[in-house]
């Protein structure tokens, strides 16, 4: 089984085991297209695979305690077939 995923979000929370408060913001990975894909053997195990074609992952504590933002981001760039090299 293979799930496409096109423009999904998932927001990374630090919680403390004795708080009631929310969540402490981490991160958000913005899966911007990736497949999920999942195999189940008889002999009963399991292949999960996420291949990720375009990812955004931002950095979303506080300012003070954030160094770099954007930790990766999409590029602008292509590869030109069979050369290796890349033009931007």
């Amino acid at each position: 089984m293979s799930i496409d995923l096109h423009n999904v979000t998932i927001e990374l929370l630090y919680e403390h085991e004795n708080s009631t408060s929310p969540g402490s913001r981490l991160a958000r990975l913005d899966f911007i297209s990736s497949t999920l894909s999942f195999i189940g053997y008889s002999n009963q195990s399991k292949d999960i695979d996420l291949v990720s074609n375009e990812i955004k992952i931002t950095d979303t504590r506080p300012t003070d305690c954030s160094v770099f933002r954007d930790i990766l981001q999409v590029c602008s760039y292509q590869w030109n077939k069979g050369s290796g090299i890349r033009s931007g």
